[in-house]
């Protein structure tokens, strides 16, 4: 199937919606909770292919406004490649969007599990706003369960610098999150984008509400990429910037095999990033420096398998497991296993596995198992202690 259009700055509702699959403007509803949904294919790419001459639009495959308690589940988003009609056109592609209601978003394939290229934005613009493909995104208030997803094999082919030209697998934004047993791999992009946290080139995992109550629990995100040549690009795992109050989790999630071609030495790979808020981080593994197949990420990039640089007393850490490994080929960048810029406030680290074997061959960096902030040895605030280093 195959759509031309001009739409870009309206369309799905308030949404800038050039194409939707299935769309819901108000109400309670089950989309795929009986019997799932297939819009495209699970395999193969284009079999649904949307062109637009307007700048900025995005298409979706299901889109969901307005007020009302919604299950979205079982559904099969794939096969979906968007164009723009030059290189001074951006062409956006969201597998599912939520903007309100309180809403479950459970077991649905976003992509191909075994298809690259499935959700693809394919034109090379160089244009503003930075094209952008994401699979899942709940902007509710009402806050989402997030659930039992796979988002795979998503791909944008956006070669500028603006801000937002980002590939990203799950994004919760707003409301009290539950996000849990989620899969996402397999994001690449050409993105010169040189933003940092929210707005880094490839996000696996984004969660940036500030409603308490907070959880990102058994997680898998793995394979993630950006080929740019020399740009300051940044490939995360998973960022979580939160709530000051409540109880909030990161734990139990799984990252490995990012990758960064970029010889830029502010390039940066990060794992795990917190931006602002309070929570406990407990039993994540992550590994870095090494792509899925066990070859090296060669490069020059900075690489921090869990990275805090915010100041926010209350964010402890127990039994994480890091390991950093790898040869760094060129520039100047340090490496760390654990990255704490934070110099004073209460915050724990405790009984976790920092490892840092990554070697020099070409680079002159540094390699760190653990680096805590603050001007003493022993910083106010800190409590450090039953951690292993490797290095």
């Amino acid at each position: 199937m195959i759509w031309t259009t001009s739409q870009s700055a309206s369309g799905l509702g308030g949404q800038a919606g050039i194409w939707g699959g299935i769309y819901v403007e108000t109400g309670s509803v089950n989309i795929g909770a009986v019997t799932g949904n297939l819009i495209g294919s699970g395999t193969g790419t284009g079999s649904i292919s949307v062109t637009t001459f307007g700048n900025g639009g995005t298409a979706f495959g299901i889109a969901a406004e307005g007020a009302g308690v919604r299950t979205i589940a079982n559904n099969t988003i794939g096969s979906l490649t968007v164009n723009g009609t030059t290189t001074g056109v951006t062409a956006s592609l969201t597998g599912i969007l939520v903007t309100t209601g309180a809403n479950l978003i459970s077991n649905n394939l976003v992509g191909s599990a075994t298809t690259a290229n499935s959700l693809h934005a394919a034109t090379a613009s160089t244009s503003g706003p930075g094209q952008q493909v994401t699979g899942i995104h709940s902007s509710s208030s009402g806050g989402a369960n997030i659930t039992g997803n796979t988002t795979a094999n998503l791909t944008n082919n956006y070669v500028g610098t603006a801000t937002g030209g980002q590939v990203r697998g799950l994004v919760a934004s707003d409301g009290p999150n539950t996000i849990t047993d989620n899969t996402v791999r397999n994001l690449s992009t050409t993105s010169a984008t040189a933003g940092t946290g929210t707005q880094s080139s490839v996000l696996g995992l984004l969660q940036t509400s500030a409603t308490a109550g907070q959880t990102v629990a058994r997680n898998t995100v793995h394979s993630l990429a950006n080929s740019a040549g020399s740009a300051d690009v940044v490939v995360m795992g998973i960022y979580v910037a939160g709530p000051t109050s409540g109880s909030n989790s990161v734990a139990r999630n799984l990252i490995h095999s990012l990758a960064a071609s970029s010889t830029s030495a502010s390039s940066a790979l990060n794992g795990i990033q917190f931006g602002a808020g309070t929570f406990t981080a407990q039993n994540n593994m992550v590994r870095l420096g090494i792509k899925a197949d066990g070859t090296s990420t060669t490069g020059a990039a900075i690489v921090r398998g869990i990275f805090d640089p915010n100041p926010t007393a209350g964010r402890d850490f127990y039994h994480n497991s890091v390991y950093v490994g790898g040869t760094q080929t060129a520039g100047v960048a340090n490496t760390f296993a654990f990255q704490s810029s934070a110099p004073t406030g209460a915050r724990a680290f405790q009984n976790n596995i920092f490892a840092n074997a990554r070697s020099n061959n070409g680079g002159t960096g540094n390699h760190y198992a653990a680096s805590y902030g603050g001007a003493s040895a022993n910083p106010a605030g800190l409590t450090a202690d039953g951690n292993l280093f490797y290095f």
